[in-house]
Order: structure tokens, then C-alpha cells, then sequence
């Protein structure tokens, strides 16, 4: 079984990124693919909502899902599954 885990990040340096304070403001998104417990894959892409002022993160959890449909079986992406505590 694979996963994928969107992280909204601030540049295009992979797992040498910062993770974006907020979800619809980063800049790039890195996409790691889990295979058995060992990262398989390393994924940059822009913020395709970047430019907006409204509405991102219903944009930006579209792309991501209409990415992980060619890919592998869909599940839910939740934007606000973190608590920014």
C-alpha cells in the first residue's frame, strides 16, 4: 500500500523545506510518496492558488485531489486537519 502526504511548504527544497504557517499562502507544495514504512518519491509543485486574495484552500485541495486520482486510489484531503496552536 502507498501514500501520499501533501505538506504546504515555503520553497522547492523538498524534505529541506520549511512547512508554510498557513495552508493556502505557501508558495509549494512537496508530495512524499510512503511505500512499507520507506519514502519512494519526492514531489515539488507550486501553489496553483498562490495569486488568489479568496478561496484557495477549495482550489488547492482540488488540484491536489485530481493529482493523487491519476496516481492511486482517492482518499479525502482535509485542509484543516492541523491545529496552527
Amino acid at each position: 500500500m502507498s501514500l501520499r502526504i501533501a505538506i504546504a511548504t515555503n520553497n522547492n527544497k523538498g524534505l529541506e523545506d520549511t512547512i508554510s504557517k498557513e495552508f493556502g499562502h505557501s508558495k509549494t507544495f512537496t508530495i512524499i510518496k510512503i511505500e512499507e514504512k520507506e519514502i519512494k518519491d519526492i514531489k515539488m509543485i507550486q501553489n496553483p492558488a498562490n495569486k488568489l486574495n479568496h478561496g484557495k484552500g477549495p482550489i488547492i485541495a482540488k488540484h491536489l485531489a485530481n493529482m493523487k486520482n491519476r496516481h492511486d486510489n482517492h482518499r479525502r484531503i482535509r485542509p484543516r486537519c492541523f491545529n496552527n496552536t
